[in-house]
């Protein structure tokens, strides 16, 4: 009886394994997407690899026209990166964007929502709404181990970062006050 315990326990461990390895466990923090009516709730921290989640989640959505449907955004951020793809995903499906009365969207959520974007009868524009009582939030970048880099390095750095970001900014049409900005910072660099 023992030894019938134990080859069971002795097939059961690899199986158990096995299944550890295959099954895909949701990451923890990371952003999480569902529709509630005509609206697709984006939510929870933005992490490397959420753009191309939240672009599979569109497919395999019942979603025929997405110009019917606003991304309600809730996030405090994450990684700038995919914040800027996942802005260019809601601007090539012509998804509005929304920020909920007491509701956050912060840092990458932000850079993210301008790319808000809407049909009209003429063509599409700029699709952003901020309710009252929300909160839209920007700051300047970090590295995710905020680590000691030489002055040059961080400067270098910077210089990149905002002029992605900058270049962003303004295929998002935020403003056209910008190009004032950009030809100061050329004439910085």
């Amino acid at each position: 009886m023992l030894i019938d315990k134990y080859n069971k326990l002795n097939f059961l461990i690899p199986v158990i394994l096995l299944l550890i390895t295959i099954i895909p466990f949701q990451k923890i923090n990371a952003a999480n997407f569902r529709i509630n009516g005509n609206q697709i709730e984006f939510y929870g921290t933005i992490e490397n690899g959420d753009a191309k989640l939240f672009e599979r989640f569109l497919r395999s959505s019942e979603i025929k026209d997405f110009q019917d449907y606003q991304v309600s955004l809730n996030s405090k951020g994450g990684n700038l990166y995919e914040g800027i793809l996942i802005g260019n995903i809601f601007r090539d499906k012509e998804l509005e964007t929304v920020v909920k009365k007491n509701n956050g969207c912060y840092s990458a959520c932000a850079i993210a929502f301008l790319g808000g974007t809407k049909s009209y009868t003429t063509g599409t524009g700029i699709g952003r709404n901020l309710e009252i009582g929300a909160n839209l939030g920007f700051h300047g970048y970090s590295t995710k181990n905020e680590s000691l880099i030489l002055f040059n390095e961080a400067i270098e750095i910077s210089r990149v970062v905002n002029a992605m970001i900058l270049q962003y900014a303004i295929e998002m049409e935020v403003s056209a006050s910008l190009k004032f900005v950009r030809s100061k910072v050329e004439k910085l660099l």
